[in-house]
């Protein structure tokens, strides 16, 4: 009991020199000290119970003319974050391939405007279906690329067994747009591309006999099938007015 009494005594005769040398008691500071946790705590509280308004997220700008859409992707960067503008410019582009097909068709079939308007959609849809569907809100290039390529195709005058094919039923929607170009062109093209083939090959193929007289023997290189350095070489100028040497290795085994 003395002892407490002592103590007692002592944070009494502390407060005292305190008050009188002009600082706040012990126990005061502590109870100011409270009473500022207790107002940061409120203030906390307060915050956490305000309501966050959320910002909506942009709607697809559907709505707006092409045109208008057209002319604002010209002037701003449309880039991967911006969804509803990247939806927006793949729409644009659909719009565009099947407003191209669907003047192809009704030129082709103007007896049937309605059946060349559904096959025109038909076409871009299995088309966008085939190409589009896993780029999410992108055209893909192999897209735009197949369109231009069935576009040439079908408007060609010489082709006209795919059109035939394509309007009597023979050749289904999904079926065209997975033909390959050698496929879809027309007989006469596919045989003059081959001639075109032949004749380069010919240009720059050499015959052996022609190198007769220039080969000459060596070990400097190695075959990259057998690995033997038995190999005869020759040299030529690949162009005349350009200083370019064309090396020819033949493997003697």
């Amino acid at each position: 009991m003395d002892g407490a009494n002592n103590g007692q005594l002592a944070e009494d005769e502390q407060d005292r020199v305190q008050k009188a040398v002009g600082m706040e008691p012990k126990s005061t500071v502590e109870g100011c000290d409270n009473d500022d946790d207790d107002m940061w705590a409120q203030e906390l509280e307060r915050e956490l119970a305000l309501d966050v308004h959320v910002k909506k997220r942009g709607m697809i700008p559907f709505h707006l003319p092409h045109e208008v859409l057209m002319v604002l992707m010209s002037m701003v960067s449309v880039g991967r974050v911006c969804r509803s503008w990247s939806l927006a410019a793949a729409e644009v582009t659909r719009s565009k391939y099947r407003n191209i097909f669907e003047g192809l068709f009704l030129e082709l079939l103007a007896d049937d405007a309605t059946g060349a308007i559904a096959l025109a959609r038909t076409v871009e849809d299995a088309l966008h279906a085939f190409y589009g569907l896993d780029h999410g809100c992108f055209v893909p290039k192999a897209y735009k690329e197949k369109a231009r390529m069935l576009k040439f195709n079908l408007r060609d005058p010489k082709n006209a067994l795919l059109r035939t094919r394509l309007f009597q039923g023979d050749l289904s929607v999904d079926a065209l747009v997975r033909m390959r170009s050698s496929d879809m062109a027309n007989p006469l093209l596919v045989q003059q591309r081959k001639e075109w083939i032949k004749k380069r090959t010919r240009e720059v193929t050499r015959n052996m006999r022609d190198l007769s007289g220039f080969m000459y023997s060596t070990d400097l290189f190695n075959c990259p099938s057998c690995g033997s350095n038995e190999t005869q070489h020759s040299q030529g100028r690949r162009k005349a007015m350009a200083d370019r040497v064309c090396i020819v290795v033949i493997c003697c085994k």
